[in-house]
């Protein structure tokens, strides 16, 4: 039987996100990447819908799947301390094989917040999707990735080293590797993001004073008093699970909601103000996002998107900066068949 499916549940992302969802998924992008993004976001169409299609239509399919796909996204979220964050990401698909793709993704990101406004690209993200089995109402997919860094997340303001909050790159590379299923209307993936090596980020609240009278007192000592210390960030690893379910509206129109928990596995490690290397309490844990999206295909070759996801359960301390309070995302991609 020789029949072309969508490619399941895609991983930013995330949101960027920052292209990323609310944790949120990291840029390095375990929620947006491949096999891993949502439903309603994935990488590859098909020329009928595997949902309601009948054995002979499945049969006599021909392959009709797109060649190359640009996308653009732009994506709005709220950090930590109100800072908002603006993102647009660039995206590109190639079709190597039938069932394969090679995937590229690059976010610039702008930030703007009580410690200043700072701009810059984000981490590169490569990776490979592979739709492994394809039939009547179910399909399986994985996808390797890897995440390379632009800069080290060493930016400053005024000659303050800035937190992780309002890095435009993580400052380290990560491995993704991730699996898919849907069944029906039902979509789900497993994936794990590996953390390689320490950044270069070198904010550190610990000794920061609130006396006016002290020479090394500035006036937004307090606001940075608010976030977790970052230097020489080691980042812990991550599990994400999404579950979500279709609605076709319309022959054209789709939505999906879902529920997207991750669970950082370790505890991120920073370099002491005595130089020795220390765990920083409450940085693993469960985060709990809502997802939603929508799909309308205009034609053959244009595709419009919109994702939103909101967090309901938080780890109390980020020290990667990656805290969201809302993510919302819009793009528009180009298909050559």
């Amino acid at each position: 039987m020789r029949c072309m499916v969508n490619i399941a549940v895609c991983l930013l992302a995330i949101l960027g996100t920052q292209m990323s969802w609310s944790q949120g998924c990291s840029d390095p992008g375990i929620c947006t990447i491949g096999a891993l993004n949502s439903d309603v976001t994935k990488d590859s169409v098909s020329a009928i819908d595997f949902t309601e299609a009948d054995m002979d239509a499945l049969l006599n399919a021909t392959i009709a799947s797109e060649k190359w796909r640009f996308e653009l996204a732009t994506a709005y979220s709220r950090g930590q301390s109100g800072i908002d964050i603006y993102q647009t990401v660039v995206k590109s698909s190639m079709r190597i094989r039938e069932k394969m793709q090679l995937n590229l993704k690059l976010p610039y990101t702008m930030y703007f917040g009580e410690l200043g406004n700072v701009n810059g690209l984000g981490d590169l993200t490569l990776s490979l999707q592979n739709t492994i089995f394809s039939g009547k109402n179910k399909r399986f997919a994985y996808t390797v990735a890897v995440v390379v860094p632009t800069g080290r997340a060493d930016l400053q303001k005024d000659g303050f080293a800035l937190p992780m909050a309002y890095q435009t790159t993580l400052g380290s590379f990560n491995s993704v590797i991730g699996f898919s299923a849907a069944i029906k209307t039902w979509s789900f993936s497993l994936g794990y993001q590996h953390s390689f090596g320490k950044n270069n980020n070198a904010f550190d609240p610990r000794g920061i004073t609130l006396d006016p009278n002290d020479p090394n007192y500035n006036d937004l000592n307090e606001e940075r008093l608010g976030y977790a210390p970052g230097i020489n960030l080691e980042r812990g690893s991550d599990l994400a699970f999404r579950a979500e379910k279709r609605f076709k509206i319309k022959k054209r129109w789709s939505a999906v909601v879902g529920v997207l928990p991750l669970y950082r596995l370790q505890k991120s490690r920073v370099t002491g103000l005595d130089g020795n290397t220390v765990a920083l309490d409450n940085t693993e844990g469960l985060t709990l996002n809502f997802t939603g999206g929508s799909r309308f295909e205009i034609n053959k070759n244009w595709v419009f998107r919109a994702n939103v996801g909101i967090p309901t359960i938080q780890r109390s301390v980020m020290a990667d900066g990656l805290k969201r309070k809302f993510v919302g995302i819009l793009s528009l991609a180009y298909r050559i068949w």
